[in-house]
């Protein structure tokens, strides 16, 4: 908050940067930055996690600009110049990737892709 005197009174005036959003608030302020968010994506992420930091006062949600910026900033990719080129994985995503069972997919796992199967086999063989 900036404080100005002026003839024996004080004049508090909130920075942008500084101001308290609400949920419809923070969405909009998104938005003109170039994050398209709704208030909706907001609110769930507020309920499970990964979203932005935010205090509350009583009920309501207030959001501080340079968090909302800071957490946008966050989900964005690193620099491309082309579509084809691949997603860089930090160390520990490629650690974790790479641990993961590589299973093909069985396409007669299902009963009734097996029994067609098996009735293809018998006429085969007539």
């Amino acid at each position: 908050m900036d404080t100005e005197s002026q003839a024996g009174t004080t004049v508090v005036t909130d920075t942008v940067s500084e101001r308290p959003l609400d949920r419809k608030g923070a969405s909009v302020f998104l938005n003109e930055q170039g994050y398209v968010t709704a208030p909706a994506t907001l609110a769930k992420l507020a309920s499970v996690g990964g979203g932005p930091q935010y205090r509350k006062f009583g009920r309501k949600p207030l959001y501080l600009p340079a968090d909302l910026l800071q957490w946008a900033k966050s989900r964005c990719s690193a620099p491309r110049q082309s579509t084809s080129e691949p997603e860089r994985l930090t160390k520990a995503e490629f650690t974790a990737a790479s641990r993961l069972p590589l299973a093909a997919p069985n396409p007669t796992s299902h009963p009734a892709q097996r029994e067609r199967r098996r009735q293809r086999e018998r006429l085969g063989r007539e």
